[in-house]
């Protein structure tokens, strides 16, 4: 009975050990796998009756539109990141000058709202585009040119953070 019972517990050991190993090689083969897609730059993006598929397995126009709408959602979110992490410095900023919001972004930020000989410069510089007179397109005018000088600061701004090192996006992250 000894006997028999040894044998039963080699064979059950044998099992589970050859079992154990079809797990670890078919762990390391779909690791191996993965680093070979990884390596080339490949992302999986779907896996079709069990084939992993890649961007150079979409039909052309399709890639190319993935392609567009991956690139645009990544622009997207990079900006999100900018304005949450410019939110953040806003927020210390005004916390340590002791101000409110409004106050805080005016001084932070320290753009100037666009005076008359900056609006009548653009005016007669772009005067052969603006096809109106100059009272009926000022207010657009200024509109433009304060926005402009607002993206400008907020990109000083976003160049000073990343140049002292307090911030760093990654994009490929979703």
């Amino acid at each position: 009975m000894s006997k028999v019972h040894n044998q039963r517990t080699q064979l059950i050991l044998m099992f589970f050990a050859f079992s154990f190993g079809m797990i670890l090689s078919n762990l390391l083969g779909q690791g191996q796998l993965m680093k070979g897609k990884q390596a080339t730059g490949e992302e999986i993006l779907l896996t079709y009756r069990g084939i992993d598929k890649t961007i150079h397995d979409l039909p052309e126009e399709i890639a190319a539109a993935y392609s567009e709408v991956s690139e645009k959602l990544q622009r997207e979110q990079v900006y999100l990141l900018h304005n949450a992490a410019l939110q953040w410095q806003l927020n210390d900023y005004a916390a340590q000058h002791d101000l409110a919001m409004d106050e805080a972004a005016h001084r932070y930020f320290d753009w100037q709202t666009p005076d008359e000989q900056a609006i009548s410069r653009f005016y007669h510089e772009q005067a052969d585009r603006l096809a109106k007179p100059f009272y009926q397109v000022k207010q657009e005018i200024n509109d433009y040119l304060s926005l402009q000088r607002a993206k400008q600061a907020r990109q000083q701004r976003l160049a000073e953070l990343i140049e002292r090192g307090d911030l760093i996006v990654f994009p490929d992250r979703p």
